[in-house]
Formats: structure tokens, C-alpha cells, sequence
């Protein structure tokens, strides 16, 4: 698998030295390399297809501060040049345009190249249309490591607590913010903590982004978007910095056994950032630089989840742990994971993923409403019999045609091929129903029907 890395600043380079240190455990589980084809920094870039030296581009980019010898003006020519299969987003964020990281996100989508991303800007501003775009193209957008770095937020709540009813989250989402209210708490004025911050790095030279909850809205927004399905931007959120915290409130708090911290809360009707009062021992009272996440859920109660919000190395952990769900995905199938194929009646297998058999029990189950619904996000509205073949209008376009093959044998007795006509058609195969895409439509799919219909 082909990676290119956009961004070379702190993270990318953390994830050049993971790709390194990592690069023999994929291989091993995954039984292909993972390479770097290319890189690209503020100023210039470098290709190459056979693959470039992971730690050989880190040390030049501190020997040399640019990753590459050649310049560009347009990022989106670069990409568009470059041969990869996944594109590394981690060009620093804006929160206000998304910045470059969003026309790098959107070229590489278009392109049906894989992405991951930490990138809050592009998230926060245009989510519903980045993974529309990512749908339509039949590719994969990931962005574990843009909540939390290494805090294992999205992902814990898309898979481990999938069963679960999502009451809401609230946490402390940035790092900075807490240094600087847990210096508070022993008796440091604002400013001198900030500039503490700012000395050790936590804080970065214009510490805005941080201090007025700005960081923190973007990850409510992404939170609300990805976990709660709602259709929410950065400037749906109701924001309250931590500059106007004095001393003298501090000092109320911890009269009352409580802390100040800077909360993100976000629920089907709540999208909110600001300074709370947290009572002392509360999983939200921790101090330092730690983030960490209550996520209430209508079972399993309160979960708390906490991790390194930032850093080198914890923040390529998460892109890690993104880009091998996708190996896994692309190089074991995972794309028939939400339709059980099943033996013929005559004993064939499905050939190379474009066919897709369904027993008569199935046709009104999970599985076969994820297959009718990714037919339909990839242009398909639906099924209709036409005879010994079966027609899949294309919204838009021309119809495209997928034969049923055997459809006669294996139909139960007095059961006719042309029921089940009209939109919901693809509810009502029957027993043994074979659908075989032909060769010519080469439409990208998932869900049964392998990487493409070939």
C-alpha cells in the first residue's frame, strides 16, 4: 500500500518514524508493505513510486527544514501527479476557511484515493460533504487521531459501544486549556500560566485556537457529526473561552471541593464549549495535559475514556490505528462483512465477489438493508425484474443491467421472477437468486460486492 503524507511538520514526521518502527509487524499481518511515495511540506515536496526512506525524509526535513528540493504553488497539482492509494492529511488546521488540508482531503476523495486525517478545520466546516464525496467514490475517510490524539474516542464509540444508545460526551478535548486551569488551581495568575504552557510547548505562539475553546469546538462539532449523526459546523457551537477565568473564581471553586475545567458537551440537542465546575475526584477534574471523555450511554451507564490529546508519537498512534483498518478492510474482504454470501444450491461460491446470494429468511435483515442502502448511496435506486434479468436504474443516468443467472432452478416452485417489482424490489429476492454484475459496469462497491463490480 502506497501512503503519501501531506504535512511534514510534528505529526507527519511522527508517522514517518512509526511507518518505520511499525513497518515489518504490518507485514507480517497484513502480508504487504506499507511505503511512503510521497511527502509534502508547506514550501515543497517529493515523489517517488518505488518508495521513500521514512527516517531519511525526517532527517532531512531537521537538517534541511523542507522536506524535498521541488517547489509548488498548488497542492492539488502535487497530489493529482502523485501515485498513492492513501493520502495522510495532517496540514496544520483552519478553523475558519479548512485551509489547504480541505482541497487536499477533497482531490484525493475525488480521485477514490483512501483518506486519514487529524485535520480538525475540514471536518468541523464541511463533514456531511466530505464523506458524501467519500461514499460516492467508495472510498474510506477516517479521523480517529482529530478528537482526543491517542484518546480512542470515535472509534470506541462506532464499534465497542455500537449496541449502545449515545446519551451524550462531554470531556476535556484540549490539552492546553487544562495545563493552564490545573496551574490555577495552584495559585499561578493566567498569564504566567499560559506562558508556561507556551515555554514547554503545550501552547503554540498564538495561543487562540486554544484559550478561547476554539480547538475544543471543532472536536464537539466532529463528535456531534460522526457519533450523533447530526448535520452540525463549526459555527453551531455556542463557545466560551477560559481568558476571563480570574484568580478569585479559582480560588471560590476550590472552596467548594470543585475545579474549573473547559468542557465540550454534545447530545442530540446540546453542542456547547465552555468553563464548567467540576466537583474534585469527578473523571472530569484530572489536571495536566490529558484529555479524557465521559460518554453516557443508556446500558453500559458512563464510560470514561482518556489519553494524550497531542504529541508526536500519540497522535500517529491514532493515524495508525486508522490505516490499518483500512489494510484490513482492503486486503481481507471486510467489504462482505455486512452480507453473509452464501453456497449456491448447485454448490458454486461467488465469483471473485460479484455475486451475491441471498437466502428467502434474509431478504428483510440488517445485512440486506446495508447492501440495498450502499447500492443506493453508489447511484442505484433499486431493484426491478426485467424478465431472466434484473435492472438497476441509475439515478441520473442510464440504466445498468445485472443478469440473474439460474434464476428459473433455483426459484421455489410457482414463484415467478417477476414479483417483487418497484423500488423495494431488492427486499424481495428469493431463494437462490443470483445476481451477477457484468463486466462492463465497473461500478465501485462494498457490502458483498467485493472492491468493484467487475
Amino acid at each position: 500500500m502506497k501512503v503519501f503524507i501531506c504535512g511534514f511538520g510534528t505529526v507527519g514526521q511522527g508517522f514517518a518514524e512509526v511507518l518505520a518502527s511499525k513497518g515489518k509487524m504490518i507485514k507480517d499481518r497484513f502480508g504487504q508493505d506499507v511505503s511512503i511515495t510521497g511527502a509534502m511540506d508547506s514550501r515543497t515536496y517529493v515523489c517517488d513510486p518505488a518508495g521513500l526512506d521514512p527516517l531519511a525524509l525526517v532527517a532531512r526535513k531537521k537538517e534541511k527544514r523542507t522536506v524535498g528540493d521541488k517547489g509548488y504553488t498548488d497542492p492539488a497539482e502535487v497530489l493529482a501527479k502523485a501515485d498513492y492509494d492513501v493520502l495522510v492529511e495532517v496540514s496544520p488546521t483552519d478553523v475558519k476557511t479548512g485551509g489547504a488540508g480541505l482541497g487536499n482531503i477533497i482531490s484525493a476523495l475525488k480521485r477514490g484515493k483512501d483518506v486519514i486525517t487529524v485535520n480538525k478545520g475540514p471536518l468541523a466546516l464541511k463533514y456531511a460533504e466530505l464523506t458524501e464525496l467519500a461514499q460516492k467514490n467508495g472510498c474510506m475517510l477516517r479521523f480517529e487521531g482529530s478528537v482526543g490524539g491517542a484518546m480512542p474516542i470515535l472509534n470506541l464509540c462506532a464499534e465497542n459501544l455500537m449496541g449502545e444508545k449515545i446519551v451524550s460526551i462531554r470531556g476535556i478535548f484540549n490539552g492546553t486549556c487544562n495545563y493552564i486551569l490545573s496551574k490555577m488551581d495552584k495559585g499561578q495568575p493566567f498569564d504566567q500560566a499560559l506562558k508556561e504552557a507556551q515555554q514547554l510547548g503545550y501552547a503554540e505562539t498564538d495561543p487562540t485556537n486554544d484559550i478561547e475553546g476554539y480547538d475544543s469546538a471543532c472536536k464537539v462539532a466532529i463528535l456531534a457529526n460522526a457519533v450523533f449523526g447530526r448535520n452540525v459546523t463549526f459555527n453551531d457551537i455556542k463557545i466560551t473561552g477560559i481568558t476571563s477565568i480570574t484568580e478569585e473564581a479559582v480560588s471560590m471553586a476550590a472552596s467548594r471541593n470543585m475545579v474549573i475545567r473547559l468542557i465540550g458537551e454534545v447530545s442530540d440537542s446540546r453542542l456547547e464549549v465552555g468553563p464548567r465546575l467540576i466537583p474534585k475526584g469527578h473523571p472530569l477534574s484530572i489536571s495536566g495535559t490529558l484529555n479524557t471523555a465521559q460518554i453516557v450511554t443508556d446500558l453500559a451507564g458512563p464510560v470514561t475514556v482518556s489519553g494524550r490529546g497531542a504529541g508526536r508519537a500519540e497522535t500517529a498512534s491514532a493515524i495508525l490505528s486508522d490505516l490499518m483498518a483500512i489494510l484490513e478492510r482492503r486486503t481481507k474482504g471486510r467489504d462482505e462483512e455486512s452480507l453473509r454470501l452464501r453456497h449456491h444450491a448447485q454448490g458454486r461460491r461467488p465469483d471473485r465477489g460479484r455475486l451475491i446470494l441471498m437466502r428467502r429468511q434474509d431478504r428483510h435483515s440488517q445485512e440486506a438493508g446495508r447492501l440495498r442502502s450502499r447500492l443506493h448511496r453508489r447511484g442505484l435506486a433499486g431493484i426491478q425484474p426485467e424478465g431472466r434479468r434484473v435492472l438497476l436504474p441509475r439515478i441520473g443516468a442510464a440504466p445498468v443491467r445485472i443478469e440473474a443467472g439460474g434464476l428459473r432452478e433455483h426459484l421455489p416452485p410457482g414463484r415467478s421472477s417477476g414479483r417483487g417489482r418497484g423500488p423495494q424490489g431488492a427486499g424481495r429476492m428469493r431463494i437462490g437468486m443470483v445476481l451477477h454484475i457484468r463486466k462492463d459496469v465497473g461500478l465501485p462497491c462494498q457490502g458483498g460486492l467485493g472492491d468493484r463490480a467487475r
